[in-house]
């Protein structure tokens, strides 16, 4: 094996460690359906950045570069679809909530009466008292 083809194996696995690094945060992002910490800048920055770099990549023919820039620039277009979804659906819940108004209704308090049981044991526990 040459030089070369040590160095494109070194940079593919890095490339695809670097674009499987966005499985996590794409997979979190689903489960709990929400996803209003993550940024639009940092996302539209993030598929530029992807976007210019494979072209760069597909012109030199530098797949090593490219495969894994391309898995990146999918699953962050992913979480940035979540991202619009979630978001979107969160704010529909917040309107039907206004519109509803409290849904809490105020319960009475009513006092616990003591069983029979309870009244026996009370007096069991006096009577011991009293004993001593």
């Amino acid at each position: 094996m040459t030089n070369q083809a040590v160095f494109e194996v070194i940079g593919t696995i890095g490339g695809v460690s670097i674009a499987l690094s966005l499985v996590p945060q794409v997979i979190h992002t689903y489960k709990i359906k929400k996803a209003g910490d993550i940024s639009y800048i940092y996302q539209f920055i993030y598929i530029f950045g992807c976007t210019f770099t494979n072209i760069y990549a597909i012109s030199l023919g530098l797949w090593p570069i490219f495969v894994p820039c391309l898995i990146e620039q999918i699953l962050i277009m992913m979480l940035t679809v979540m991202k619009y979804v979630y978001d979107k659906e969160e704010a529909r819940n917040i309107m039907l909530l206004k519109e509803e108004g409290p849904t809490l209704h105020s319960v009475e308090s009513t006092p616990i009466k003591a069983s029979e049981e309870d009244s026996d044991v009370e007096a069991a526990n006096v009577s011991n008292s009293n004993n001593n």
